[in-house]
């Protein structure tokens, strides 16, 4: 499956960019205007990062969740390449519009053609919002003493799985 993925990519992205896909995980600045309408269907969910800043940490607090959202992402981006495109972070959230924003980004992702549109965070204090334009919300943070990365894998999977097939269906992929 992964061969004809990257197959896929080599046929619709060139062989630059699909050197790209194959090395890593798509961001946003990798996808050009001109190829964006032959691809754009097998990029069907958006990963936005949220990395919950609040404009009163030091430069070490900055640093330490910056790196816990690239670790939590590595979750995501790099077993879902292919079919996931990785958005900017939003950085910044206040206490009072910073649910009602990601909200709106949510929501604009959606209407820009994605189908769905996971959010993920490090930051516990944003494990509880209510994001009704999200399809998934995973705080993740490896950094927790006592947190199993497998028992993670294995979460994300089934919870991207039930997203991507819903629920109540099975699906038994041959060759």
């Amino acid at each position: 499956m992964k061969e004809q993925t990257e197959m896929a990519m080599v046929f619709f992205l060139g062989q630059h960019q699909a050197k790209k896909v194959s090395e890593g995980v798509v961001k946003f600045s990798e996808i050009e205007q001109d190829q964006w309408s032959s691809v754009k269907e097998y990029f069907d969910t958006a990963l936005l990062p949220v990395t919950g800043l609040k404009g009163n940490e030091q430069p070490w607090e900055v640093t330490k969740a910056l790196e816990e959202l690239r670790d939590a992402l590595d979750f995501l981006e790099i077993p879902y390449k292919g079919r996931t495109v990785t958005y900017p972070s939003i950085h910044f959230i206040n206490e009072e519009n910073g649910e009602s924003a990601i909200n709106t980004c949510c929501r604009r992702l959606k209407e820009a053609g994605f189908s769905y549109v996971v959010v993920v965070t490090a930051n516990e204090d944003l494990a509880s919002l209510h994001l009704a334009e999200a399809d998934l919300l995973f705080f993740l943070n490896s950094s927790k003493s006592g947190v199993n990365p497998e028992e993670y894998k294995n979460e994300i999977a089934l919870k991207v799985q039930q997203l991507w097939f819903g629920s109540n269906k099975c699906y038994i992929i041959t060759k």
